[in-house]
């Protein structure tokens, strides 16, 4: 009996949603901007909520993004990505660059934009971030960003592989495991590519 489909789950993958790059560029245009700061920190950098507000001042150096996803931070194989950022990405992160020793973005009142904690089994988030995404009333959800830029790299034929590096998940191959490192010489033509398809500088 427990071979039944009575006591199947039926659970379908939802379909990736694709945005035009135009529709894309007009999106973030119509953002004041702090709010494009965070989109363009999903499409340069492949960072969510969690890893904008947990963006550390020593995470950037000479034009290039160095971190470790927020959510995976403590597994050992997980790799440490060093994103080429986009001049666009740059001026608003200079613009916007806090006093805060460790955090490079805060809140007005100087607070994380982002906290997470454990509270009777349960995750309890304070995301000042989505607070203010919700209020623009963007027509793109913040974190599709992300999406939409590995989804765009999979459609080109060399930097296509670059797409699980990008969303800086652990290798799953034997060769990306042991034996072949990500080229960052190749992964920064991937991201000016990226660049040039939305319209950004690299």
């Amino acid at each position: 009996n427990l071979d039944s489909a009575l006591f199947q789950f039926k659970v379908s993958p939802q379909a990736i949603k694709t945005h035009l790059p135009t529709d894309v560029q007009s999106a973030i245009g119509n953002l004041q901007d702090r709010l494009a700061l965070f989109a363009l920190l999903g499409l340069n950098c492949g960072m969510t909520n969690a890893d904008i507000g947990a963006l550390r001042q020593d995470a950037i150096e000479s034009g290039y993004l160095t971190r470790k996803r927020v959510k995976t931070v403590n597994h050992d194989n997980v790799p440490v990505v060093r994103y080429k950022l986009w001049q666009e990405t740059k001026q608003l992160l200079n613009q916007f660059r806090s006093s805060d020793p460790d955090l490079w973005l805060v809140s007005n009142a100087g607070t994380p934009l982002w906290s997470g904690r454990i509270e009777d089994g349960c995750v309890k988030e304070k995301d000042l971030i989505a607070k203010a995404w919700q209020k623009a009333k963007c027509p793109i959800k913040l974190k599709e960003f992300r999406s939409i830029s590995a989804t765009t790299l999979e459609t080109h034929k060399e930097y296509g592989r670059y797409v699980s590096y990008f969303l800086g998940h652990s290798p799953r191959t034997l060769k990306d495991k042991h034996y072949a490192a990500p080229s960052q010489m190749v992964f920064d033509d991937a991201l000016a590519w990226l660049a040039d398809e939305f319209a950004c500088t690299p």
